[in-house]
Order: structure tokens, then sequence, then C-alpha cells
């Protein structure tokens, strides 16, 4: 599991450069459909030329470390 934090102006292009280095290669978003059911964050089913990804947006201002207890909480 990853835990980024990025500004929501500009997230699918951190997404895309994150993923190009986890993978090692160039990664291009083909779509985004919004996700429903939660109601602290903003959720994501991304096309890519990698393959098909789930992303979670927060405000890390509002939630600090939220994502990173989540993974802690998911690892265990």
């Amino acid at each position: 599991m990853v835990v980024v934090y990025f500004m929501v102006m500009s997230w699918k292009n951190d997404v895309s450069e994150l993923l190009a280095g986890k993978l090692g290669k160039p990664v291009e978003i083909l779509s985004s459909s919004s996700v429903g059911g939660g109601s602290i964050n903003l959720a994501y089913r991304l096309e890519t030329t990698a393959g098909s990804f789930f992303v979670k947006i927060n405000d890390a201002f509002r939630y600090p470390e939220m994502f990173k207890k989540e993974a802690m909480g998911l690892e265990v």
C-alpha cells in the first residue's frame, strides 16, 4: 500500500508521477470515475496505461496522517 500526500488541484499529475516511480515506467491516466460511499474522502477509480487503480483524496491539514494510520490498521 502506498500513502501519499498531494494537492487536490494537480492530483492526477501527482498520481501519474507516483505510479511511474513505483512501476518504473511512464503512466498516463486515461480516465477517472468518481466512486461514492464515503463522507470524508474523495474516491476515484482510475484507468491508466498500467491498469486500474483506486485513489482516495482528503485534506491532509484537516485529517493529518489519516491514510498512514489507515494503512497501519490494514497491515495488522
